[in-house]
């Protein structure tokens, strides 16, 4: 009897192991993901249109190493890759406002010193726009509205800026604008950042708002090299338009005043 009792608890305790060899033992292996899946080149990424309408561009393998194509927005079938890097890949590019360009950023054999490169819509070398060394450029962009008197800006036509006081916007100088932009010149009544219609977020000094201003000046109205800047003086707020234009004139070339 003793002998079949050992014998049942041996053969218990073999059954107890297999079991418990069994709840651990690993399930039927899964097939692994492929690296090149996970952390591979996109076929396409980053599609953006033109701000005409006419062409739309994105970011794709050229020779394995990610470029710039771009196609008529019509026919994306027949894109063409627009850029040529052979070692670092592109991964942030903008259309040029007027649809002739595209902008990229890059560095070289990963030094880290990213530079502003230009390459026309049809093609040909690249253009550094920042050929400088040790430097990193970073793109920051928003909405700026102008109002132009319902008249389209003539680069023929000499400019007047209308800039508007604190907790106001571009439409007090409406009547005037519409005025001037009537009687031979280029009106533009901007909204200051996070004002009226323009994005970004308000600027703390007068000094920052007049270098807001020239960088401004210079995309809206970059044919013309000197304009004529009016603006609506505020007795209750010291940090008005007519204090923002005397710090815009002060801190402007001299071919500008």
């Amino acid at each position: 009897m003793r002998k079949l009792l050992l014998a049942a608890a041996i053969a218990a305790a073999g059954l107890s192991a297999t079991m418990s060899w069994a709840d651990t033992a690993p399930a039927t292996s899964a097939p692994l993901i492929e690296r090149a899946k996970l952390f591979g080149n996109p076929s396409r990424v980053a599609g953006k249109l033109s701000p005409d309408g006419k062409w739309l561009a994105w970011i794709a393998p050229r020779d394995g190493v990610l470029n710039v194509w771009v196609a008529l927005a019509g026919a994306p079938d027949q894109a063409k890759p627009l850029t040529a890097e052979k070692q670092r890949p592109i991964r942030q590019y903008f259309w040029a406002p007027d649809s002739s360009s595209v902008l990229y950023v890059n560095d070289h054999g990963g030094d880290e010193n990213f530079l502003l490169y230009k390459v026309g819509v049809q093609g040909g070398e690249p253009q550094s726009l920042t050929p400088f060394q040790k430097t990193r450029v970073r793109v920051v962009g928003n909405d700026v509205y102008a109002y132009t008197g319902s008249r389209a800006v003539d680069a023929a036509r000499p400019s007047v800026v209308f800039i508007h006081g604190a907790g106001n916007d571009h439409s007090v100088w409406a009547l005037q604008s519409r005025y001037f932009a009537y009687h031979g010149w280029n009106a533009l009544a901007v909204d200051l950042p996070a004002h009226g219609r323009s994005g970004g977020v308000p600027l703390a000094t007068v000094e920052a708002l007049g270098d807001w201003a020239l960088a401004h000046l210079d995309v809206i109205d970059r044919a013309r090299r000197d304009f004529d800047a009016r603006a609506e003086a505020n007795a209750a707020a010291p940090t008005s338009g007519a204090v923002r234009v005397v710090k815009l004139q002060s801190r402007s070339p001299p071919s500008r005043k």
